[in-house]
Formats: structure tokens, sequence, C-alpha cells
């Protein structure tokens, strides 16, 4: 959310909450899945038209695409 929440539900529906900021260029953010904690990680953004591409560390690591939709 705008307010720097994150809330949703993942796989097997795991509650997912956390917290993110823009530092500099990158998306950083602290997750929670259910009981594990994931590490802090600033990734990468790029948006072409309706993708939207996350690089993790800093956009030296695995890189993943969403489509936007209506």
């Amino acid at each position: 959310s705008p307010d720097g929440k994150i809330e949703g539900v993942g796989r097997n529906n795991v509650k997912i909450t956390g917290a993110w900021v823009w530092n500099k260029r990158f998306w950083c953010r602290n997750v929670v899945a259910g009981q594990k904690k994931f590490p802090e990680d600033c990734l990468k953004v790029n948006i072409d038209g309706s993708q939207v591409e996350f690089i993790r560390n800093k956009g030296k690591g695995d890189a993943i695409v969403y489509t936007i939709a209506n």
C-alpha cells in the first residue's frame, strides 16, 4: 500500500505482512510469510507498459515479472 505496508495472502493461503520503502532507486522490503521471516532485500524495479519486473539484490539477483491487469 502507499503507506509502506505489505499485506496479502501467498501460496497455500499463507498470510504475508511486512513493510517497504524507496531507498534511492531501489524498492526495499521486509516480509514475513506465515512464520517465516525473510531477510530485507532491495530490488531494482523496471516498468514497461503492463509489465513490472522486480530484480532482487539491487538488480544483481533473480528477476520476477508481473503483469498488471485491470
